[in-house]
């Protein structure tokens, strides 16, 4: 498998022990990039303050688990609105990049 054709995936409930270990492996893995780990009690927080083992191996933060249900209804609703329409861009806005806020640098430093 090409680099470049790396399977993405998420974790569902990525803030346990299992979840933790699952996510270190998977971020090593050469044909795996990890797009989101959900938990409903750390959304928010950068995945290296529940497990300090990945500080300085990624910038993902928790998001919780209702986040993809409601971005999926949105564009299902945005395609019933704009059957016409042939591109809906669905991306978060600092793509691999953490928050640049004063609140979340204090945390990334």
């Amino acid at each position: 498998m090409a680099t470049g054709n790396r399977l993405k995936v998420s974790i569902v409930g990525g803030s346990g022990y299992v979840g933790g270990e699952l996510l270190r492996l998977l971020l090593f893995h050469p044909y795996v990039e990890v797009q989101q780990v959900t938990s409903a009690s750390q959304a928010g927080r950068y995945v290296h303050t529940v497990h300090p083992n990945l500080r300085g191996v990624t910038t993902l933060q928790f998001t919780h688990p209702d986040v993809l249900r409601i971005a999926t209804e949105t564009v299902k609703r945005w395609i019933r609105e704009q059957p016409q329409a042939t591109i809906f861009s669905v991306s978060q806005n600092d793509w691999t990049n953490p928050c640049e806020c004063e609140q979340c640098q204090r945390i990334v430093k």
